[in-house]
């Protein structure tokens, strides 16, 4: 009876550090997504609604002011240049250069302040974040039972090719003790001290891919933006061609508007995530091998509670709760080994300051984002000022061919 009781207490050992992983581990991923990832994704997600809301005003303008321009004008006049200078059609003109102007004036504006502002936010976000996920990992370290109770059925302890004499030698003292004794067959683990190897160096690593994932979605989100200014401008001399060849309608126009939009929302679903999970942490069950899992009748699926989850892109909202995942299935590796205690020994002494390096790194990372952001954001605006350039030079010739025009006209006349 007395055995059993045993066997039932360290049974309770396990469950206990299994749900205090499961809680604790549910509680880091979810207040990291929602106070950090959130925040960062958010300023990226305005930048690009700001520049949408800008195409979509830009088309609204064209609709409105181009309702009369259906049928085609057979009284227009072209030069070689192409542009039309008969009486009343220099207005479309004007509206074109309107629209445009107030469509590259406003974005470069909105870059400029997504520069100057958001960026160095989104910097100290990214350092605070992985601060504060440092800082939590200690205390889960600290909160954590210093040691557990485990218990091990006595085909656990049967030796295996491959085996250490010295290992051979543990299962064999062990069995016969319990066959003696009729006592179960149980090892104090140093629990706190299996955390204390697994998380965080593995949790570090987490963040470093996160980083590296980040940087990566935000060049594509500096570059999609980018693209869409292209495309404006080349939508914008597509339009004003229609108008000046006469042959413009308002299916045409609407297209356009649809090609633009759909650069816009291409460029925002990258930003967010419309097939976005719980965010699930999902521990690996599998027990192929047939060794002694302890922590698999009461480790569960931990749902990591993403308030805002459709406004992280899945790969970032991931990164923690999967690393944190896997820390559970190596622990659980780890006290299914009844060689454990000699194991986290070894460790020890075979230990290096790679995590210290790993660290290290992790806090300038924010630093060189910042750097490398800013690079991408100056290219694009240095996009803006030559299509403006280019713009100015078309306003230019097309004052001097009107005033050509306008001086053999009344020369003639």
């Amino acid at each position: 009876m007395k055995a059993r009781q045993n066997k039932e207490t360290g049974k309770d050992d396990v469950a206990k550090a299994a749900a205090y992983l499961q809680e604790r581990f549910k509680r880091l991923s979810s207040q990291f997504n929602n106070d950090y990832l959130h925040d960062v994704c958010k300023i990226d997600s305005l930048l690009n609604e700001a520049i949408e809301d800008l195409t979509k005003r830009s088309y609204t303008e064209f609709e409105r002011n181009l309702q009369d321009k259906e049928k085609p004008d057979s009284s227009s006049y072209f030069t070689q240049t192409g542009y039309v200078i008969q009486a009343g059609k220099s207005k479309n003109r004007k509206l074109i250069s309107r629209v445009k102007g107030d469509f590259f004036f406003h974005s470069r504006r909105r870059l400029v302040d997504f520069k100057e502002t958001r960026l160095s936010a989104q910097k100290e976000l990214l350092q605070d974040a992985a601060t504060w996920l440092f800082a939590e990992i200690n205390k889960i370290i600290e909160d954590s039972p210093e040691y557990i109770t485990v218990y091990y059925e006595i085909e656990d302890l049967e030796s295996k090719s491959g085996d250490s004499l010295i290992l051979k030698a543990f299962k064999f003292r062990k069995r016969t003790w319990s066959n003696l004794t009729g006592k179960p067959i149980s090892i104090k683990i140093p629990f706190r001290e299996l955390l204390s190897y697994h998380l965080p160096n593995r949790v570090q690593l987490a963040v470093y891919n996160l980083f590296k994932i980040y940087g990566r979605q935000g060049f594509q989100h500096i570059s999609g933006i980018q693209a869409l200014y292209v495309h404006m401008n080349k939508s914008f001399k597509v339009i004003e061609g229609k108008l000046i060849r006469g042959d413009f309608s308002h299916k045409f126009l609407a297209e356009e508007q649809e090609k633009a939009q759909s650069i816009g929302k291409k460029n925002q679903r990258a930003l967010t995530s419309e097939t976005h999970g719980n965010g699930a942490i999902k521990p690996s069950h599998g027990n192929e091998s047939g060794e002694n899992k302890p922590l698999e009748s009461s480790t569960e699926e931990i749902e990591v509670q993403d308030l805002y989850n459709e406004q992280i892109p899945v790969e970032l909202s991931r990164v923690v709760s999967e690393s944190l995942a896997k820390i559970i299935d190596l622990i659980n590796e780890d006290l299914g080994r009844v060689d454990i205690n000699g194991l986290l020994s070894r460790r020890k002494s075979l230990s290096t300051n790679s995590g210290e390096r790993l660290r290290k790194k992790i806090k300038e990372i924010p630093g060189l984002w910042y750097k490398n952001q800013t690079l991408f954001i100056n290219s694009a605006l240095m996009e803006l000022m030559l299509i403006a350039a280019q713009n100015q030079f078309g306003v230019i010739v097309y004052k001097v061919v009107k005033g050509i025009s306008e001086t053999f006209d009344n020369n003639v006349t």
